[in-house]
């Protein structure tokens, strides 16, 4: 865990996992989220959240912004891992970017601005009900449990207010903070056959490129549980 926590994101090139090999594997970083029934889904495994391009494969159109996973729950996503399924030609890479470095190197007027608030992440269709559909609050800037290194923590997919501004000026600081994002470095990962990539919630924010829909692209993402963020 200190080793993902200190490298945001690690792959594991060259691997043909099972599904139950999958939930074995992620099992070992700690305790696993379920996920609601789906017809894409692995009945056999609700450990599995799978996501896709292709209709019926897997949850559509997930991830296309920066977003860290499962932030509308009161604890939400540690670790999550993607195992590749189906991978397209070109297209549908996924961009890591290190949040422990937009925090410290975020102009101080924006850092002013977002210390001590907290953001209300908002529930989701696919996640699943009861008081996952209320969603959480959770500290714009975080502590990591393991490394006490303070992180960005937001999510543009699910963020709609904070405390202490009204509507307008939620929006603005969003919008604020999106602009500053792109100015800021990533990686972006080039899946193959057999990569399994894993990486730290607490510290990392991820997004999607588009796919051509003519080019199937599907994962099977495991989630590891975390503590609530502070």
């Amino acid at each position: 865990m200190r080793t993902i926590a200190a490298h945001n994101v690690l792959v594991f090139r060259g691997h043909n996992l099972a599904p139950a090999q999958q939930v074995a594997f992620a099992r070992a970083f700690g305790e696993l989220e379920t996920f609601q029934p789906h017809p894409s889904q692995i009945d056999e495994h609700p450990e599995i959240f799978r996501v896709s391009n292709v209709e019926g494969r897997g949850y559509l159109d997930v991830g296309l912004r920066w977003h860290t996973d499962n932030s509308n729950l009161p604890r939400p996503a540690w670790i999550s891992m993607l195992f590749s399924v189906e991978i397209p030609p070109e297209g549908g890479e996924t961009r890591f970017m290190n949040m422990y470095d937009a925090y410290e190197r975020m102009p101080e007027d924006l850092q002013r601005r977002i210390e001590g608030r907290t953001a209300h992440h908002q529930g989701t269709r696919y996640i699943g009900v009861g008081d996952r559909a209320g969603g959480a609050h959770h500290p714009l800037v975080r502590t990591h449990p393991l490394t006490g290194q303070k992180a960005l923590y937001v999510n543009f997919n699910l963020t709609r207010s904070t405390s202490g501004l009204d509507e307008v000026e939620t929006q603005r600081l969003l919008d604020d903070l999106r602009a500053y994002m792109e100015t800021m470095p990533y990686y972006s990962h080039k899946w193959r056959m057999g990569d399994v990539v894993a990486w730290d919630n607490a510290c990392t924010s991820h997004m999607v490129t588009k796919t051509d829909p003519t080019y199937p692209r599907t994962l099977n993402r495991l989630t590891v549980i975390g503590p609530e963020p502070c």
